[in-house]
């Protein structure tokens, strides 16, 4: 190359080197035009494809959720009536034993209403054994 340079004209040097330089750069800049669009070209495409596959996905992840969903509200209601059946029962035990309490309680009450209508007449019978007692004493001394 060397060799040839020496053998060429400056004057031809001047003019051709210029000129063959901007069809160069005229020629790169089109091919690198020509390899950004056939790029951007694939990477839409791969930017399509990589889309469409995300949505498939989400999709079905989107079924895979509703799903586990439906069984978590279907156990948390089959708990909840299970839960009510429960409460229900006890509900119904602790009633029973409050009946079977107030019924005690009941007869309670009348004893002591009993009871109490029986004080007055054990004191007047306390206070006639005193008496007596002092009318036996008395008839003792004399």
């Amino acid at each position: 190359m060397s060799n040839l340079a020496g053998k060429v004209p400056g004057w031809v040097e001047r003019m051709l080197i210029p000129a063959l330089e901007s069809r160069v750069r005229a020629i790169v800049k089109d091919e690198t035009s020509y390899l950004e669009k056939v790029m951007d070209a694939k990477f839409e495409s791969l930017r399509t494809v990589v889309d469409a596959k995300l949505e498939s996905s989400q999709k079905a992840a989107d079924v895979k959720l509703e799903s586990v969903q439906k069984a978590v509200d279907a156990k948390l209601e089959s708990v909840q009536k299970a839960l009510d059946a429960k409460l229900v029962s006890v509900q119904e035990t602790v009633y029973a034993k409050l009946e079977s309490l107030a019924v005690k309680v009941d007869s309670v009450d009348r004893r002591i209403d009993s009871l109490d209508r029986k004080i007055p007449v054990v004191q007047e019978l306390a206070e006639i054994k005193a008496r007596l007692t002092q009318v036996e004493k008395s008839q003792g001394k004399f």
